[in-house]
């Protein structure tokens, strides 16, 4: 049965792990700018949406505030190390709104399929992965 992850019957996630997401802003973190917003200005916003190579697409935040974006280590955002993770860089998702997405397809019926992903609180004490197992 195909199953997310390593081999040959592996469904296509871009960018699983905000690699290729770069964060200019010289604060270490960016929000996604929804209303032409960018590093020099009092949003320390970036346009991730439009990027090339993302693979991802934020929501729009429907209150216009500090919203959602990608952070590198050691930032307001208290990310955890991410020393001996597989990757340096992370999304934030802020409130009840945060909504990051991104469309896979392949998907065969009766296929079972593994999520695995990272999870942190605002303030965290520990590195969760979670791993989610679902058949379609």
């Amino acid at each position: 049965m195909p199953e997310v992850g390593a081999g040959a019957d592996s469904l296509t996630v871009v960018n699983p792990n905000f690699a290729n997401v770069a964060v200019q802003c010289s604060l270490g973190y960016a929000y996604q700018s929804y209303m032409g917003a960018n590093c020099e200005g009092p949003g320390n916003a970036a346009g991730f949406n439009s990027s090339i190579g993302v693979g991802w697409t934020f929501a729009p935040n429907p209150t216009g505030s500090d919203g959602d974006g990608v952070t590198d280590p050691n930032t307001i955002f208290d990310p955890p190390p991410f020393t001996g993770l597989p990757f340096s860089r992370a999304v934030f998702l802020q409130g009840a709104t945060g909504v990051l997405g991104q469309a896979i397809t392949g998907f065969v019926p009766g296929g079972l399929y593994t999520l695995t992903f990272y999870l942190v609180r605002a303030m965290p004490t520990a590195v969760v992965m979670a791993t989610k197992r679902w058949q379609r």
